[in-house]
């Protein structure tokens, strides 16, 4: 994870919440989703390392990637019950 960390993305998710959670909540939605399908190997770990563009240094497998999709998962959860 960057030097921002997971507190840059909770405070882009709780500026965005303050104008809607609608698109959080899909986004949310999403995530949960790929979190429980059987998606083929290396999947997650494209999803954090190229399309979100987070390198994951301590753990660069689709293990670690779930870790950290569970991290924002929670964060963004949070996020939208708080805006609530």
């Amino acid at each position: 994870m960057g030097a921002d960390g997971m507190p840059a993305i909770r405070a882009e998710f709780s500026e965005a919440a303050q104008i809607t959670t609608r698109f959080l909540r899909q986004d949310l939605e999403a995530l949960e989703f790929v979190l429980t399908a059987d998606l083929p190997e290396g999947t997650l770990l494209r999803l954090v390392e190229d399309d979100a563009n987070r390198g994951l240094d301590h753990d660069p497998t689709d293990a670690g990637a779930a870790v950290f999709l569970r991290e924002v998962a929670d964060t963004l959860r949070s996020v939208v019950e708080t805006a609530r």
